[in-house]
């Protein structure tokens, strides 16, 4: 089992830098500093925020892209999503290559997007959802985050990290605590907490379903020029040893 310092990589990838400068800019610069000091309402979170009645009703569809950009007002939201996406999301990146990464992650943003306004629709049309939800705007790049920690969970899944800075296990199990956790907490607090919950948990489902079918797709294109099964070789653990999807 390798030391627990093996994840601090200070190196960031590119594109995990530019999604870094691009989430930073667009907080200090339109939500701290538009928004906090010359508009008197939000306007930049009704506007690129993720809010359900401006997507069912008025078709601003780009709504489900720019919420992931947006970071509430406080440093620490976007300082905890920055990090995650740094700590995790630099090592995915240098694995699969820029493009690769940066498909992923927005894949993962959308999904989760996509995800929470259906389920609030379903929740709204058959369980009595208060209507109170879809006026209230969801922004942050969380969904997106929990898909990289799922992959992160998921390809190192032998790596050991330090659960609050304090406690270590492997990569795998602190995916599935996390999962845990967000599953408890929505069902504790609902769809309508200040935190998103189910935003977080369509993030890893978003991630499982765009793993698994990449594998198939990229299995199916190399079956047409050999006969047989094919084992697509994508990952590497920590033993050097290939981890295969079937």
């Amino acid at each position: 089992m390798r030391y627990v310092s093996q994840i601090y990589n200070f190196n960031i990838s590119s594109v995990v830098k530019a999604i870094l400068i691009v989430n930073f800019s667009i907080w200090f610069g339109l939500v701290v500093v538009l928004q906090g000091l010359f508009f008197e309402k939000n306007y930049v979170f009704y506007f690129l925020g993720l809010t359900p009645n401006r997507v069912f009703q008025d078709f601003w569809l780009w709504q489900v892209f720019t919420y992931m950009f947006v970071h509430a007002k406080g440093v620490f939201h976007i300082l905890f999503n920055m990090f995650a996406l740094w700590m995790f999301g630099s090592e995915l990146e240098r694995l699969w290559g820029s493009r690769f990464f940066l498909t992923y992650y927005l894949v993962c943003g959308l999904g989760a997007g996509c995800i929470y306004l259906l389920s609030l629709f379903i929740g709204f049309s058959f369980f009595n959802l208060s209507p109170l939800v879809f006026s209230v705007p969801m922004v942050g790049a969380s969904g997106a985050i929990f898909g990289v920690l799922f992959a992160y969970g998921l390809i190192f899944r032998e790596r050991v990290i330090l659960f609050m800075m304090i406690f270590p296990m492997k990569a795998l199990h602190f995916t599935l605590l996390i999962g845990g956790i967000e599953f408890v907490s929505l069902i504790n607090s609902g769809v309508g907490s200040a935190v998103s919950h189910l935003a977080h948990l369509a993030g890893f489902l978003t991630g499982f379903v765009f793993l698994q079918g990449w594998k198939k797709m990229q299995n199916l294109k190399i079956r047409r020029w050999k006969k047989g099964p094919v084992h697509l070789k994508i990952l590497k653990n920590d033993d050097n040893k290939e981890d295969v999807y079937h």
